[in-house]
């Protein structure tokens, strides 16, 4: 396989990946929307408890990946704050190998 060809192939896998989270996020924050917030904000204002909120939804999704794209979707559209989408990150980025 030529090195275009490895590139092509890379940026298609992105781009499913990016695509794949995208309606992912969008399907939860239209489904539910009001209790999403309301959950988000209680669970994610402890560092504890945020830790293990991003642990539980990376072990769920199987994607550190996913989990970082989600928080800073839900974060730029203002269902939580920045710290908050940090600390729910923190777990996925210490589980990696």
């Amino acid at each position: 396989m030529s090195g275009t060809f490895v590139l092509l192939d890379l940026a298609g896998y992105v781009g499913l990946l990016l695509w794949g989270t995208h309606m992912v996020t969008s399907g939860v924050q239209r489904g539910f929307g009001a209790e999403l917030r309301g959950w988000l904000g209680r669970n994610l204002e402890r560092r504890w408890r945020a830790f293990l909120v991003g642990l539980s939804i990376t072990a769920v999704l199987q994607s550190s990946t996913a989990t970082g794209f989600m928080a800073a979707s839900f974060t730029a559209s203002g269902l939580i704050g920045v710290a908050r989408g940090l600390r729910s990150c923190s777990a996925p980025m210490l589980a990696r190998p």
